[in-house]
């Protein structure tokens, strides 16, 4: 089976991390796997196996007939076409009208939860041969759309590469926190910032991420210099392998207010780092039914306070937690699980009973 998987472009972001491990994934287990980036070269690229073909469209536009050309060339042998998120999907099936792409099955997978779609959009998720949303919630929602048949949906749950982690790992510092999140309104870094604010002193945070939202990026620093945090609240950029920087805190933060996954805090739970995450998205969703302390139901700054402080404050807990949260990982997200469920799909797709 050859597969292709697209997208735009692989820029530090949780559904770009699952595309990488997705593909390393295949080609680890002997599938002909290529990847095709509409635009050019990123960040992640180099996260790519070796042994993975990339190609770069470099796409001047939307209707930009050599990209479609290209494209074209690339997939007309591929069994299947993977495609991730709606725009990369939209110009894949323009693709398909103006110029053709084959005979390729194209599997299109969803990682935002907007619940709304426009006619265009419509039409192009029914020239799909599957639907596939990391969150089961998304799955429910599209069957109720009629676009495709219930047997052409599939709930297919994030997949987190295994770590390789350093030996002094559970050597962090007290008080430090650590935020993995690309500035926007919907990771709430405000809250975060807050947060660190109204627990005191003795505590500092990192935040990681690219600046999605520029005006928003600015708002964030002008909130850090009027609560005179610029001593214990910093924002880094350009750091992609977050497992060499995790080991140095003592617990993490996810104050987004709207997720599929997501994929971070599986990246947490890898390290062995107790986190707080707001209620949302598929993991939080499983997180709140095995180890509920660790999902707040919502933004309440002293709920916030009294949760943390029982987690840091005690050893034996954490320690724990660590326990708790290894298992959860291994129940639930392994790469074999994901393995399963990806060939499955595939299967169903290319062979149909």
């Amino acid at each position: 089976m050859k597969v292709v998987v697209i997208n735009d472009q692989l820029n530090p972001g949780g559904a770009e991390k699952v595309i990488v491990n997705t593909a390393n994934l295949l080609y680890k287990q002997g599938v002909d796997v290529s990847i095709l980036l509409y635009l050019g070269r990123s960040v992640l690229d180099s996260q790519i196996s070796n042994g993975i073909p990339v190609f770069y469209l470099n796409r001047k536009g939307r209707f930009d007939i050599k990209a479609m050309l290209a494209l074209k060339k690339h997939v007309k042998k591929a069994d299947i076409i993977h495609v991730h998120s709606r725009y990369n999907l939209r110009f894949l099936i323009v693709c398909k009208w103006l110029v053709g792409i084959g005979r390729a099955k194209i599997v299109f997978q969803e990682h935002i939860p907007i619940l709304h779609l426009d006619v265009f959009t419509k039409k192009c998720i029914r020239q799909s041969s599957a639907y596939v949303a990391v969150l089961q919630s998304m799955c429910g929602w599209m069957q109720k759309q009629h676009l495709l048949s219930n047997d052409k949906i599939f709930y297919l749950p994030n997949v987190v590469k295994d770590p390789e982690l350093p030996e002094n790992r559970h050597q962090y510092s007290s008080g430090r926190v650590v935020m993995v999140g690309n500035f926007m309104h919907l990771k709430n870094q405000q809250f975060a910032v807050e947060l660190i604010n109204y627990l005191g002193p003795s505590y500092s945070l990192d935040i990681y991420g690219m600046v999605h939202e520029k005006k928003y990026y600015d708002e964030l620093i002008a909130l850090v210099r009027r609560l005179d945090l610029q001593d214990r609240v910093r924002l880094i950029e350009g750091v992609t392998h977050i497992y060499d920087v995790l080991s140095q805190y003592e617990l993490a933060l996810h104050t987004s207010t709207q997720e599929t996954g997501p994929l971070v805090l599986l990246e947490y739970m890898n390290a062995g780092i107790p986190f707080i995450t707001y209620a949302t998205g598929d993991v939080a969703d499983n997180l709140v039914k095995e180890i509920p302390e660790l999902v707040m139901q919502n933004f309440n700054l002293p709920d916030w306070k009294d949760r943390i402080e029982k987690i840091v404050t005690n050893t034996g807990k954490r320690n724990g937690l660590q326990c708790r949260m290894n298992d959860f990982v291994k129940n639930n997200y392994t790469e074999e699980k994901y393995w399963n469920r990806l060939s499955h799909v595939y299967k169903t797709v290319f062979q149909p009973k």
